[in-house]
């Protein structure tokens, strides 16, 4: 686990072929493929993956694919795609709709972590449902907007499907994608979903609407 840690592949490749067991997990539940995708080894994720396959679906503690680390990461695009390309189809589509213990899929991932071609692998090519809502029913909308990626925003305009869900809200605060993108300061952000047509008017459940949340 450690080599797999540090990203010395010489060392995991040495360890392996001397027979390491590569399902050991640590105590939140991480295998070796975990950790070198949390880390960022590249090339020890995608052999660690290639010679025990079953590590790819094994979940942490709180629910996390090795491949949803990979999608979560600024740079873990190409790693992710990687990851699901050495899976089979029928692997692929139950590693698409899972859910972690917060509601999360590998497409929420992606889209807070702004990896805009990732999101469009998923979508158009594997299959991933970008109407979902996560555990508060927040959509793509919220997510991209919550931390400010004007880039996804514009990313997931190109779907009609998503349209209506534009002024969906939460269930949490019933904030809407506006609401967050407002409260948060994100002014690109605002411009975009207003151009959107989405809907200024619309409370949330303290009766507040984006243009309130903007001035706090």
């Amino acid at each position: 686990m450690i080599a797999a840690l540090k990203g010395n592949l010489d060392i995991v490749q040495y360890l392996v072929e001397h027979g390491a067991l590569l399902h050991l997990t640590s105590k939140d539940g991480r295998t070796p493929l975990h950790m070198a995708v949390q880390e960022g080894h590249a090339k020890v994720a995608t052999y660690l993956a290639s010679q025990y396959p079953d590590s790819m679906f094994v979940t942490t503690n709180s629910g996390r694919l090795p491949v949803q680390m990979a999608a979560a990461m600024a740079t873990g695009g190409p790693l992710a795609q990687s990851l699901l390309s050495q899976a089979l189809e029928t692997q692929v589509k139950w590693i698409i709709s899972h859910e972690d213990k917060s509601g999360r899929t590998i497409l929420e991932d992606a889209v807070v972590a702004n990896q805009t071609d990732l999101v469009v692998s998923l979508i158009d090519t594997y299959g991933a449902d970008p109407t979902r809502h996560d555990a508060l029913g927040r959509n793509v909308w919220h997510q991209a907007a919550m931390v400010g990626n004007l880039a996804m925003l514009e990313c997931l305009g190109q779907w009609s499907a998503l349209g209506p869900l534009l002024d969906i809200p939460d269930t949490w605060d019933a904030w809407t994608p506006l609401c967050y993108a407002a409260k948060h300061g994100h002014l690109d952000c605002v411009v975009y979903l207003l151009k959107m047509n989405a809907n200024s008017t619309r409370a949330d459940k303290l009766g507040r609407t984006a243009k309130d949340l903007g001035r706090k």
